[in-house]
């Protein structure tokens, strides 16, 4: 009879906790964290986010769907469906640890202005137009490092802004693979209708260092041209220039 309670006063507050509603999440939202989210809807398993907006992104009607058994080892796994918004698309997302969280985002379809990566970049008064789309983008990231990334990025028509002039540069697509054994992210740009001419191979290894290994045409803008010039790797030939550059990330 007792072990009958027991069981049945479990099943009971499991089935509180999971028809608990999603608008009790706005009750705990961290505001000190900069995340502002507003028009919660279904369950804390199950439901939906009319606004979301964090490091100067904006989301509307987020779907999202809570994995319970993560929390059984201290994380959060959850899908997400973002229709409207500067990040529109789909993705899984997991995430362990508090103070330097590791994340894992799998199965990432997703489009973003480029504008909104403009403050991540380490050249100033750049602005860039366009939009960057993911296919199939995994990306691992451990103690604020990447560990893995996969999967199709494109930039498309995109243009870039300096000095009151303005840049078209058509479409940039590259292709990232990890290798298991070594750690080396590897990308390979492919071959589009992208303005610079550009194709080539970038890596990133396990300690920080960047190397891209390419070429450009030259023929293009000669005020961009003379800019990847100083990146050159040889002397033109065949209508391209070489280049080459590595530099420590992280």
């Amino acid at each position: 009879m007792k072990k009958k309670i027991i069981v049945l006063t479990g099943l009971f507050f499991l089935l509180v906790v999971i028809l608990t509603p999603a608008k009790l999440i706005e009750n705990f939202m961290p505001a000190q964290r900069g995340v502002i989210a507003s028009g919660f809807s279904g369950t804390v398993w199950s439901g939906k986010i009319d606004q979301l907006s964090a490091q100067k992104m904006s989301l509307k009607k987020v779907e999202f769907s809570v994995n319970p058994l993560a929390m059984l080892t201290g994380g959060l796994s959850v899908t997400l469906d973002i229709p409207e918004g500067d990040l529109i698309g789909d993705l899984s997302l997991k995430v362990s640890g508090m103070d330097k969280p590791d994340l894992l985002i799998k199965d990432a379809n997703l489009k973003l202005a480029a504008k909104k990566i403009e403050d991540y970049i380490p050249f100033k008064g750049i602005i860039l137009n366009g939009e960057i789309v993911s296919k199939n983008l995994l990306v691992d990231i451990e103690s604020q490092k990447p560990k893995a990334l996969s999967g199709d990025v494109s930039w498309k028509k995109s243009s870039i802004g300096y000095a009151g002039q303005q840049w078209d540069l058509g479409i940039f697509s590259a292709r990232f693979t990890t290798d298991d054994k070594t750690g080396v992210i590897s990308g390979k740009f492919l071959k589009t209708k992208n303005k610079l001419g550009l194709e080539g191979k970038v890596s990133v290894t396990p300690d920080g260092m960047l190397e891209f290994i390419g070429h450009i045409a030259t023929d293009i803008d000669q005020n961009i041209y003379s800019t990847l010039a100083l990146f050159n790797n040889g002397k033109p030939a065949g209508g391209k220039l070489p280049i080459k550059f590595k530099q420590k990330v992280f």
